[in-house]
């Protein structure tokens, strides 16, 4: 008989070196829970797909910013759908940018915009369950949500256009302590493959806030790309932010109220009289009928704004519209 070509030291060799060569392969590749804990003491995974362009106390900055304007669009939004809202952020995080678009719902709702003078653009975009609800409650609706999304009219994107606009001025005032924004809509779409406004393997920052009014509650994501932040990324840190706020928060700020005040808008009405008549007397008037005021003719009429009275005028034409001369102010003892 012949004699064995390996013996059974050399077999057990082989085996342990193949066993080590497999543990070897799935570190390298990554599989497998066993590859973790092989890798050695204080190395840690780096992806070159995926780099982190933005450190730990960036990111909390940015987390701070948005925090500002979560509470300044909760504001915005109450007053413009006449109802409680409620913004928060859920968090802050960075991703690639094919990656946010392809987590995205189509149809859904992009806002592209633009930002003076950093360049370049981020998405702002608009849950499509979120975005039928607020048409609804704009349209003049209690606010429900759809069973089904759909892309949106003409009319509904101009309706759209009023949330976004809102948006951006909240966005512009949490970005202050940072930097001076301009924020400007370029364009919106409802499928997110037409949006491509960095390459996809490009890194971003995505924001994303809940958005809640009444019982139904959706999101909103900004989208940021890495090369928009680029120019500021210095003044991302904590330090920063608070030194921004607190010279703010010290400063006169009563022309900031009163610029904001000047461009609010209220109603003005002239009260021409009033007359007490029975029920009786109401569903009985007929046409040509007459209903003797309280006031007399020539005397200054009360004008309101509001429901208080805060002038005296009288009634008059300028051209072909109709018109009111104020005389005197009504003081709050009178």
């Amino acid at each position: 008989m012949s004699e064995p070509i390996l013996s059974q030291e050399e077999i057990n060799a082989l085996l342990a070196s193949l066993a080590e060569d497999e543990a070897e392969e799935e570190v390298s590749t990554g599989s497998g829970h066993s590859a973790v804990s092989m890798l050695p003491t204080g190395i840690q995974r780096y992806d070159f797909l995926r780099p982190d362009k933005f450190s730990k106390d960036q990111l909390r900055t940015l987390q701070m910013m948005h925090d500002s304007f979560s509470r300044s669009l909760q504001t915005a939004l109450a007053g413009l759908m006449r109802l409680p809202v409620q913004v928060e952020v859920l968090g802050v995080g960075e991703m690639m940018y094919q990656e946010f678009i392809d987590e995205l719902s189509n149809p859904s709702v992009l806002n592209v915009v633009g930002l003076e003078p950093l360049g370049g653009s981020l998405i702002f975009e608009i849950n499509p369950n979120l975005a039928f609800i607020m048409l609804d409650r704009l349209l003049g609706g209690p606010g429900l949500p759809v069973n089904k999304a759909r892309p949106l009219t003409d009319i509904e994107q101009t309706l759209m256009q009023r949330v976004t606009d809102r948006a951006l001025r909240a966005l512009e005032e949490a970005w202050r302590p940072v930097v001076e924004i301009r924020a400007s809509l370029q364009r919106m779409e409802m499928n997110p493959q037409f949006v491509q406004i960095v390459p996809p393997t490009d890194m971003a920052v995505v924001i994303s806030l809940r958005v809640r009014m009444k019982e139904d509650a959706g999101r909103l994501n900004l989208c940021i790309p890495y090369a928009v932040l680029e120019p500021v990324a210095s003044k991302l840190k904590a330090q920063v932010w608070f030194a921004s706020a607190d010279k703010d928060d010290g400063g006169d700020s009563s022309s900031l109220i009163r610029q904001r005040l000047e461009g609010m808008r209220l109603t003005l009405t002239v009260e021409l009289g009033a007359a007490d008549v029975t029920m009786r007397d109401l569903l009985d008037l007929q046409v040509g009928d007459v209903i003797q005021l309280n006031t007399v003719q020539g005397a200054p009429l009360p004008i309101r704004i509001g429901s208080r009275k805060k002038f005296l005028g009288v009634p008059g034409r300028v051209g072909r519209r109709l018109a009111v001369q104020v005389l005197d102010a009504i003081r709050e003892d009178d």
